[in-house]
């Protein structure tokens, strides 16, 4: 029962953690400012909470060990992560989360946070064998040429916003592992209003030095400079606040359950990959009516096979490939 109420919060997670994504996708604010205001609005709600509910913890040294490791980890995951969402459809980007619990196999055993089953291995490949038929497919639409072994590994190569969600699914399989730890050693708002205040502080900086050296950006979709004013953006921003709160809370709240790493980031990267391509599609039906995100449309029926395979590999792992 318990491992079932844990993949349901797992699951909301996700959804949230999709939505979050999609105020990416609606606002033209450059990343940093984005990251900045966009963690600023969920501070309110972890020190509601703080104050409120849980009351300040007994903070172990392991806590800050933790937050550190996880900050310098998590800010140039998150900064990776909002470009790849702008440069490549959802379809594409969001897929490729189903690689997280993949590396978790590996990184949580080795930092005791959680262990798989033999059938874990399963999974395992049938997310990698998604993974390459999404990016075969690819190559069969882009190319002129038959496809060959390395087909999806020239696609990948075109596809920037794809490479980048590689680089932050496996960043993201140490930061989980480092949320679990910190978590145990002070409790769940603090440790969110230590962690996402830092980001918050972080990427405001970066925003500042960015304007000081008169540095540029152009959003990859529309071609539009990027702003680093908020306005215009405040209702995305301000949404970004709660939809961070509930895709972070509910899955640590999942741990006092079933404490175990894996299981719960498969459970909530199905949620986000679900919710996000949904949105992608919702994206897709708003660009027929003009708009930039004409992209969202390509090559569905090829694609969708190929998350498919991604979303049934994390149910494998998720149903039988965790030791709970």
């Amino acid at each position: 029962m318990f491992l079932y109420l844990a993949y349901c919060l797992a699951i909301v997670s996700g959804a949230a953690d999709a939505a979050q994504r999609v105020t990416i996708k609606l606002t033209r604010i450059h990343n940093f400012a984005l990251l900045a205001f966009g963690y600023f609005f969920a501070l309110p709600i972890y020190a509601f909470l703080l104050v409120f509910v849980t009351g300040m913890p007994r903070i172990q040294p392991l806590f800050w060990w933790a937050v550190g490791r996880h900050l310098a980890i998590f800010i140039p995951a998150s900064i990776l992560q909002v470009e790849a969402h702008r440069r490549s459809p959802f379809i594409l980007t969001a897929s490729y989360l189903s690689l997280t619990p993949v590396f978790l196999l590996v990184t949580s055993p080795w930092m005791g946070t959680g262990r798989a089953t033999g059938l874990g291995a399963l999974g395992v490949l049938v997310v990698v064998a998604g993974v390459y038929f999404l990016n075969t497919t690819e190559a069969l639409l882009a190319a002129k040429r038959p496809a060959d072994l390395l087909a999806p590994f020239r696609a990948l190569a075109r596809e920037r916003g794809s490479q980048f969600m590689i680089v932050v699914s496996l960043l993201f399989a140490f930061t989980a592992n480092l949320d679990f730890i910190a978590i145990a050693n002070a409790n769940i708002p603090f440790y969110l209003l230590v962690d996402h205040g830092a980001v918050s502080i972080a990427a405001g900086i970066l925003a500042l030095l960015y304007l000081a050296l008169g540095r540029k950006s152009v959003d990859p979709a529309s071609g539009k400079e990027q702003a680093f004013s908020p306005q215009g953006s405040w209702l995305a921003l301000m949404a970004w606040g709660p939809f961070a709160a509930i895709a972070t809370i509910p899955h640590y709240l999942a741990w006092l359950w079933v404490p175990n790493v894996p299981y719960t980031i498969a459970g909530k990267r199905m949620g986000t990959i679900l919710f996000s391509v949904a949105s992608g599609f919702a994206l897709a039906a708003m660009s027929r009516f003009g708009g930039k995100h004409e992209r969202e449309r390509e090559h569905w029926r090829w694609r969708i096979p190929g998350v498919a395979l991604m979303l049934a590999g994390m149910l494998i792992i998720i149903l039988w490939g965790m030791e709970s």
